[in-house]
């Protein structure tokens, strides 16, 4: 008996989708926003410009290419060896 509920429980379950915005708009459900959180979007609003602008102006003369540690490496000593490495680069 158990089993047999759990069974249609799983398949009511696995036919449940996240509603897309056209079908709530269809039914004259539209999706819900807090507006706090919609102010903030439009204060922050990212274009490809934007960052591309920030790229720009960004120095790369001074670019330090630094690879983190491997799995089977000690980040620790591996970090220190790297600032070791820099630090007699630069003297």
């Amino acid at each position: 008996m158990q089993e047999a509920a759990a069974r249609s429980l799983r398949r009511g379950l696995e036919r449940l989708r996240p509603l897309a915005k056209n079908k709530t708009l269809r039914y004259g459900v539209p999706m819900m926003m807090d507006p706090a959180l919609e102010e903030r979007i439009r204060k922050n609003k990212i274009s490809l410009e934007s960052e591309y602008e920030k790229l720009k102006n960004s120095d790369f003369d001074d670019w330090k290419n630094i690879r983190g540690p491997r799995p089977w490496e000690d980040s620790k000593s591996l970090q220190e060896q790297q600032q070791q490495v820099l630090h007699s680069k630069s003297s």
